[in-house]
């Protein structure tokens, strides 16, 4: 059912509205948000908890989302030999910044990876969907001043956790990287200069 509905999908849009989409954020949110709800011993850290995929298809149902979604995209590139079908597969998530999701996030990267090498599809995964919603009810952009230089710091030190540094070790996994969401949150109208300076840095 998996196969067929990833199948169905993208192949229908590429049909009808050819070159439209460019990139499926194709598995959304996966990994559990630091409440502990994942099987011991998975690295993946993937959400056990009210997770009909999971209970339905198995602990590896998202590296089989990018499997089949990368059969669904082989198949339109043989079908339109004429067309540049270059559909991208990426997966997203929140707080992909923050150390525990972003080395959750790398070795799901690892594990989608092996399967494509096992089925002799190569890479099945381009990149990594950022959301960046900053700042939580009741902090504004005063708090977040005070923490830029740390969340803004570029960095290649994996015990560092920042926004470039998480984009750096995705990108070393050979993923690109999209800021697919942006909110930076602020609650006081006299910190709008602030909340401004740091939205543009």
């Amino acid at each position: 059912r998996l196969d067929s509905f990833l199948t169905q999908t993208i192949q229908y849009f590429e049909e009808k509205y050819p070159g439209t989409i460019y990139v499926w954020d194709l598995v959304n949110e996966a990994i559990e948000p630091g409440t502990g709800e994942f099987a011991k011993g998975d690295k993946r850290k993937i959400q056990i908890k009210d997770n009909l995929f999971y209970d339905t298809i198995g602990s590896d149902y998202v590296e089989y989302s990018f499997l089949y979604a990368r059969k669904a995209v082989n198949e339109l590139k043989e079908m339109y030999p004429d067309r540049d079908v270059n559909i991208k597969l990426f997966y997203n998530d929140f707080n992909c910044y923050q150390k525990t999701k972003r080395n959750a996030i790398c070795e799901l990267v690892k594990s989608i990876q092996k399967l494509g090498q096992e089925n002799g599809l190569g890479n099945l995964i381009d990149g990594v969907g950022m959301q960046c919603y900053l700042g939580s009810t009741g902090q504004g952009a005063d708090n977040l001043l005070a923490k830029a230089d740390t969340l803004l710091a570029p960095s290649t030190n994996k015990n560092d956790e920042s926004i470039p540094n998480a984009i750096f070790m995705f990108n070393e996994l050979g993923c690109k990287v999209h800021i697919t969401e942006l909110t930076v949150r602020n609650y006081k109208q006299d910190q709008n200069d602030s909340h401004a300076k740091f939205y543009s840095k």
